[in-house]
């Protein structure tokens, strides 16, 4: 230490008596001690450290270019001083130069045009006016009236087409003349000059000549010209701003995505786009971004193939339990599966399956041991689903209608296969479906509200279909529950008060799930699904959203449904 003080204390002694040295040797001081290693740094460091000062690395790579879209002349200055042009400046003078050259070669079209015209008016007026005023000049010239002659000729002048006029005699002297003489150019051209003789009895008199004005005739070739270029510029500062922008569309996501490759995150810049960009940014998504665990039911085998095999030599599944219109599936396996339930536990970080219970999207085999009896006190959830608007429906064709009420049908028997529902298909084309607490007491509500918003995706699916029709696809669904609709024939089942209140309350809906107060005051509910009172009808809630994770289950659900029917038809 006192060295390195000796060391500072001489050299500030030595450059006390100079003056201090010039800015520019003092930054090119600091540049170089920039890539100086320190005294006490390890050799292999310093030799590491001396390479890199041979070696700058370009300015691209140490500061890159800032995302956000700069203006069209710092691009060019920055296109001139880095000798290195842009994509979006690329893009710009590409198109410039293509609309430039448009505008010119239909600017030269329209002006050839213009002049062939504007021949073709001066030599019919040219024409004309010789002819009328050597008639008119005939007589006066035998007469040798020259005044006569000069007023003519001053009365065709008056004439802002005509430039000048001179009548000559027969050895080439002037006799009268009125006007200006034009100037010839410098290639000799004669246009706009028109001479004709003057006869007498067949004899010739003298020689009239007359000179048009060619800029009158120009002069609205030129204002049409002006008018042109005025249009031409606008065109060329709007295809300016267009490509500019079709240019900073395509240069942004990738100069984002320079930034993002350097700490890769989810999501990607430019992920959510449909085009080549789109697709490279979800490779390199998909190949730099791991996977995150999140907290998810375990039910992404919940759709499997055998759902919806429909094969003709499978038996049609029976009624089982005395309860109409079950659909219960066979999955042919050699012991029967017995579904697991949701655990109501949602503290810990993913849902957990019971192993003693079976789950609600699996359907329970038929049994051939005869089941307990069931109470009649077991509360159930009645969801009423129907078709509105079918009054536009009917306007469909016959082949395209029936096949979307065969996929409604599918829908249908899928969604309650899959939440171990009980579907009645009423005459009217409407359904209803049963959730009972015996299934599963504390989830069946749950089931029920999962398995109207998975209807409400699906109706969304089918408005896809027909939107090229102009017709609006309602779904109306609705939502109670009652006690003692367990093993009920349908008839019964329709005469019950849930039922009736079930139906009542769908035809308010316009493709929401409207449920009655009481399911909205249910604890377990209120920390699945976000649901807010309405005014019509009475009584009556509306569910906005399910609660995480539920609408990623559905997502997954729906996904599974759309990969199997495309592998089935």
């Amino acid at each position: 230490m006192a060295g390195n003080e000796g060391r500072h204390s001489t050299s500030a002694g030595k450059g006390a008596g100079q003056p201090p040295p010039p800015p520019h040797a003092q930054r090119r001081r600091r540049n170089s001690s920039a890539y100086r290693c320190r005294p006490l740094a390890p050799p292999a460091l310093s030799v590491y450290c001396s390479a890199i000062s041979r070696r700058e690395e370009p300015r691209s790579v140490n500061r890159p270019a800032s995302v956000k879209p700069d203006n069209f002349f710092l691009m060019l200055y920055r296109a001139v001083r880095q000798h290195r042009v842009p994509l979006v400046l690329r893009i710009a003078a590409h198109t410039l130069l293509l609309v430039a050259l448009a505008l010119i070669i239909y600017a030269w079209v329209i002006g050839m045009q213009f002049k062939h015209a504007m021949a073709q008016q001066a030599d019919a007026l040219g024409q004309s006016l010789v002819t009328q005023t050597a008639a008119s000049a005939t007589d006066l010239l035998v007469a040798n009236d020259i005044l006569s002659l000069n007023v003519l000729l001053s009365n065709l002048v008056k004439n802002p087409l005509v430039a000048h006029a001179a009548i000559y005699s027969v050895d080439n002297r002037v006799l009268a003349e009125s006007g200006t003489r034009p100037q010839k150019g410098l290639l000799g051209d004669d246009s706009g000059l028109y001479s004709t003789p003057i006869s007498f009895q067949e004899v010739i008199a003298g020689h009239l000549r007359v000179s048009l004005d060619m800029q009158q005739f120009q002069q609205p070739m030129t204002i049409s010209l002006q008018s042109m270029g005025l249009l031409s510029l606008i065109l060329l500062a709007l295809t300016l701003m267009l490509s500019l922008r079709l240019g900073r569309q395509l240069a942004t996501p990738l100069m984002q995505m320079r930034l993002w490759l350097r700490d890769p995150d989810d999501p990607a810049p430019g992920a959510g786009r449909q085009d080549e960009i789109g697709d490279l940014a979800r490779q390199l998504q998909a190949r730099l971004v791991p996977e995150k665990p999140e907290p998810e039911l375990d039910l992404s085998d919940a759709l499997d193939d055998d759902y919806f095999e429909r094969d003709d030599d499978r038996a049609i599944p029976q009624r089982t339990q005395s309860r109409p219109e079950r659909f219960d599936i066979d999955l042919d396996d050699d012991e029967p599966q017995r579904p697991a339930r949701l655990s109501a536990n949602f503290d810990d970080d993913e849902l957990e399956i019971a192993d003693d219970e079976p789950p609600f999207d699996s359907p329970t085999p038929a049994s051939s041991a005869p089941q307990p009896s069931v109470p009649r006190s077991t509360r159930s959830a009645v969801l009423a689903i129907q078709l509105g608007a079918q009054d536009q429906l009917r306007r469909l064709p016959r082949p395209r209608l029936t096949e979307l009420l065969q996929r409604y049908r599918d829908c249908l028997q899928q969604a309650a296969t899959l939440y171990q529902a009980e579907l009645h298909t009423l005459n009217d084309g409407s359904s209803l479906m049963l959730f009972h607490s015996q299934d599963d007491e504390q989830n069946y509500l749950t089931h029920a509200i999962c398995c109207g918003e998975l209807m409400r995706a699906l109706a969304h699916a089918l408005q896809i279909d027909v939107a090229d029709s102009g017709i609006t696809l309602q779904l109306q669904l609705g939502l109670t529950q009652g006690d003692g609709l367990f093993d009920l024939s349908q008839g019964d089942l329709l005469l019950s008060e849930p039922a009736q209140a079930a139906l009542d309350m769908s035809l308010h809906s316009r493709n929401l799930l409207l449920v009655e107060s009481s399911i909205s005051e249910d604890r377990l509910i209120q920390q699945r699904a976000r649901i807010r009172p309405i005014a019509s009808p009475e009584g009556a809630c509306c569910v906005e959203r399910l609660l995480d994770p539920y609408p990623s289950l559905l997502e997954r659900q729906l996904a599974r449904m759309h990969e199997l029917r495309s592998r089935t038809y």
